[in-house]
Order: structure tokens, then C-alpha cells, then sequence
């Protein structure tokens, strides 16, 4: 009884508040130094497990989706900047669906894909577009960008190595060879063009044997004069020419679409493939560096502007919640002065 009687004798209520007031102000200086220092903390952290600071450009390629872009089954090369093929970065001959044998070689359709660094993009981009002029490349596919340019073309084969030498003389920083048969896949289209010639053969065989059967059961029906038989025969005979017309017609698309595939897989192994890859590498891309600082100053301005915030709205809010608080607090001690008054009356009496 004499511990809760001191309490609430020394209970100070105006120096509560000098306590809390102090603690907001110390929690509102903390939170308003970190919101200001967080940015540059998180700056400091990024380039320390990055290694160092550096600068690559957004626009540019990344050299693992140069190698492999196209030829999925190739391994990347190696990071020297000689572009001579070894045995590290030339594909060995693949050949799919089994071991091919017999003429294999003659069926050999190569492919280069090369990715080059410079901090000349537009020399280098020339260079190559250049290429269209000769009369045995054909281009496939090219596109030109601010920080680089890719390119996809084909060489007749005998004119092939002149062009690798060009593409070797730009000095690219990897170089792959990837070689493949396609004999087996030629076989394959023989064999089953061969079949559909077949069953085409087979059905305008039945086709035009059929239509001289009925011509002779139709002559039979006439000269009988059996009106009903003729009609069965007439109706018959329609069906049985659009079910084989219908069925010559699936096999010959077939055969057609099948020739044309095989003639282009034919074709590949007239000319060597290539895929160029140019990227921009340069030691001061100003751009990339402006880019940075409108950042760094963005979040700077996002940083101030949460610390004002914090200042203003989310401190009114703190204040209002601590209010609420010390009203609840105030009630309870009031409760408790007041009761423990009426209990010692209560005591005494």
C-alpha cells in the first residue's frame, strides 16, 4: 500500500511528457539521417559485390546470348580474344537420327556464329553489311541498333572460307563451327516421298479402273432399262469419285509440301550459314553515365521526399497514436489514484 502511495505521490505528469517528447524527437532525427544515407549505403553495397564500378551498355547483346543464340546445340567458346577455331570452339560434326554412313560428307551443312566487340560499331556494322554486294552471299535477316547489329546470311560453300577470313580480320572475341550431316534426313524425305508417289499412283489406278467398272454396269443398267439400278449405280459411282479425288487430293499436298522441304534441306548444303553478333564495348559510354546520374538524383529526390513525408504526414500520425496512448495512460492512473483513495476510505471506515 505504501509503494502504490509513493508512486502516486511522486508521479509527475508534466515530466512524462518532457520524456516523450524527447524520445519522439530522437526517433524523428534517427529515421530523418537514415532515409537521407540508405541510398548511398545501398550504392556502396551493390558496387561492392559487383567488384568494382563498371559500366555496360543496356543496348548491347549480352555475350552469353550471342553464343548459342541460333544453333542451340553448339558449347560457347572460349574467352580469348583469338578467333582462330581449335578444338575448344569448333563444333565436331553431328550426325542425327543414328550414325550416317555412305556419302555422309557430301550432305555437311556448316554453321559460324561470331560476336564482336568494338568501340567502332559503325566501321565494323559497314563491314559486314557490305557483303550483300557479292553476288554468292544472300542475307536472311539483318538489323541495326544504337549500341550494335546482328546479321544472318548464307555463302555459296566454294566461297565460304574467303568470307570467314573477312569476318576473322574484324578480330571477334568468339567464334564457333558447328557441322552437322543431314544424309539421314534426306533419306528419310526419299523414302517417304517414294511411299506417297506410291499410294498416289495406287489410287488414280483405282480411281480410273473404278470409272470404267461402273461404265460398264451403267451400259448393262441401260440396255436392261432398270431406271432403279441405274440411279443406285449413277449415285454410287459419285461417291466412290469424290472419296478417291478427296483422298488424291490430302496425298498429293503431302507430297508436295514434302518436296519442297527436301529440296530446301538440299539446298542448305549448297552454302554456309553464318550469324554475326556486333556489340558496342566502349571505356566511356557518356550516355550510360548520364542515364546514372538522372538515377542517382531521382532517388536522392525519392529519398527527400519520403524524409519530408516522414517529417511531416507519418509524424502527425505518430503523435496522434502516442496521443491516443497517453489518454488511455492517464485514464488508467487516474482510475487508479482515485480508486485506491476510495479503497483506503473503505480500509479506515
Amino acid at each position: 500500500m505504501d509503494f502504490v502511495k509513493k508512486i502516486s505521490k511522486d508521479f509527475d505528469f508534466i515530466k512524462l511528457l518532457k520524456v516523450v517528447g524527447i524520445t519522439l524527437l530522437v526517433i524523428l532525427a534517427i529515421a530523418l539521417v537514415w532515409n537521407l544515407i540508405r541510398p548511398i549505403a545501398n550504392v556502396a553495397l551493390f558496387n561492392g559485390q559487383q567488384g568494382g564500378f563498371s559500366i555496360i551498355n543496356p543496348m548491347a547483346p549480352s555475350r552469353d546470348s550471342v553464343a548459342g543464340e541460333l544453333f542451340y546445340g553448339e558449347e560457347k567458346a572460349s574467352s580469348s580474344l583469338s578467333p582462330i577455331l581449335s578444338s575448344r570452339n569448333m563444333g565436331s560434326v553431328v550426325y542425327q537420327n543414328g550414325s550416317a554412313t555412305g556419302n555422309s560428307e557430301e550432305f555437311e551443312v556448316t554453321r559460324y556464329s561470331a560476336s564482336i566487340e568494338s568501340r567502332n560499331i559503325g566501321s565494323v556494322c559497314s563491314s559486314i553489311a557490305g557483303l550483300k554486294n557479292l553476288s554468292y552471299v544472300i542475307f536472311e535477316n539483318a538489323s541495326e541498333y544504337d549500341a550494335g547489329c546482328a546479321y544472318s546470311f548464307k555463302v555459296e560453300k566454294v566461297m565460304a572460307m574467303s568470307v570467314l577470313e573477312t569476318i576473322k580480320a574484324l578480330k571477334p572475341r568468339d567464334l564457333n563451327e558447328y557441322t552437322n550431316s543431314i544424309k539421314r534426313e534426306i533419306d528419310d524425305f526419299t523414302g517417304e516421298e517414294e511411299i506417297l508417289k506410291s499410294k498416289l499412283n495406287a489410287i488414280e489406278e483405282t480411281l480410273e479402273t473404278a470409272i470404267k467398272a461402273y461404265d460398264g454396269i451403267t451400259k448393262v443398267a441401260i440396255d436392261v432399262k432398270d431406271a432403279e439400278s441405274l440411279a443406285n449405280i449413277i449415285n454410287s459411282k459419285l461417291r466412290m469419285i469424290q472419296q478417291l479425288t478427296a483422298e488424291k487430293i490430302v496425298v498429293a499436298e503431302h507430297l508436295d509440301r514434302l518436296s519442297r522441304t527436301k529440296a530446301q534441306s538440299l539446298d542448305s548444303v549448297l552454302y554456309t550459314y553464318f550469324n554475326i553478333n556486333v556489340y558496342e564495348n566502349k571505356f566511356f559510354d557518356w550516355k550510360t553515365i548520364k542515364d546514372s546520374w538522372k538515377n542517382a538524383i531521382r532517388n536522392f529526390v525519392s529519398g527527400v521526399n519520403t524524409s519530408i513525408q516522414g517529417i511531416s504526414v507519418y509524424l502527425l500520425s505518430f503523435i496522434v497514436r502516442v496521443a491516443v496512448y497517453l489518454v488511455y495512460i492517464f485514464f488508467v492512473l487516474l482510475v487508479v489514484k482515485y480508486g485506491w483513495v476510495y479503497v483506503k476510505k473503505v480500509w479506515k471506515s
